[in-house]
C-alpha cells in the first residue's frame, strides 16, 4: 500500500487590519521568541484580547520596558488581569484601531478610529495557524483539540501516524509548537516510521 506524508505546513491568519499585511513578518510579528530580539529596547505593542493578551504582553517585557497592550475595544479586562499588567509596567489601551502606519517598510504608529496615533516600532499580534487547504478534510484524518496556536492541527501518535491507515504527518501541520528545529526533527522521525511501516508489510 502507498503511504502519504502530510508536511505542507500551516498558514497564519492575522487579523484583517489596514497596513498590517505589508509589515507582517518584520516589525509586525506573531512570536516574541522569533522576533523579539530584533525590536528589543523599542516602543512595542501587543494586539490581543483577554488572558492571551495579558500573557503575550507579559512575555514581550523580556525585550522592552515600553509595552502597550492594545485590545482594539474587545472589552474590559478583569481587575486581576489589570493588576498583573500594572505590576509589570504594561499600559492598556482599549481604543478601536483603524490602521497601522508605516515608513520605509517598518511600523511607525498605530492609528486609532478617533484619528489619534500611538508611536510604536514593533507590534506582536495574536494569530492562529490554519490548514492551507482542505486536503486533511478530504483524507478524513482526525484533528487534534483546538489549542492556543493551531485551530485544526492533525492528530498523530508517537510514530507520526494519523487516524487514517497509511497517512502520516509531521511538522507544523500537526503541532502546537511551530518551530523549524522541531519540524525538521518531526520530519526525520516520520520518515523512519513510514519506511518501517513499508518494511513490515508482508
Amino acid at each position: 500500500m502507498k503511504r502519504v506524508l502530510l508536511a505542507m505546513g500551516m498558514q497564519y491568519r492575522p487579523p484583517r487590519l489596514p497596513g498590517l499585511d505589508e509589515l507582517w513578518g518584520s516589525s509586525v510579528f506573531h512570536c516574541p521568541f522569533c522576533h523579539g530580539w530584533e525590536v528589543r529596547d523599542q516602543a512595542l505593542g501587543v494586539l490581543a484580547e483577554g488572558e492571551q493578551g495579558v500573557h503575550m504582553a507579559s512575555l514581550l517585557c523580556a525585550w522592552s520596558n515600553d509595552v502597550v497592550l492594545l485590545t482594539g475595544g474587545a472589552g474590559a479586562l478583569e481587575a486581576e488581569q489589570l493588576a498583573r499588567l500594572s505590576a509589570a509596567g504594561i499600559v492598556v489601551d482599549d481604543r478601536e484601531i483603524a490602521r497601522l502606519e508605516s515608513e520605509q517598510g517598518e511600523l511607525r504608529a498605530v492609528v486609532f478610529a478617533d484619528g489619534s496615533r500611538l508611536l510604536r516600532r514593533g507590534l506582536l499580534v495574536a494569530t492562529t495557524l490554519h490548514q492551507r487547504n482542505d486536503l486533511v478534510t478530504r483524507l478524513g484524518v482526525r484533528l487534534a483539540s483546538v489549542g492556543p496556536v493551531s485551530e485544526d492541527a492533525v492528530e498523530v501518535d508517537a510514530l507520526s501516524r494519523t487516524s487514517v491507515a497509511g497517512v502520516f504527518a509531521a511538522g507544523d501541520v500537526c503541532t502546537q509548537m511551530p518551530q523549524m528545529a522541531t519540524a525538521i526533527a518531526a520530519g526525520s522521525a516520520a520518515a523512519v516510521s513510514v519506511v518501517a511501516s513499508l518494511m513490515e508489510e508482508p
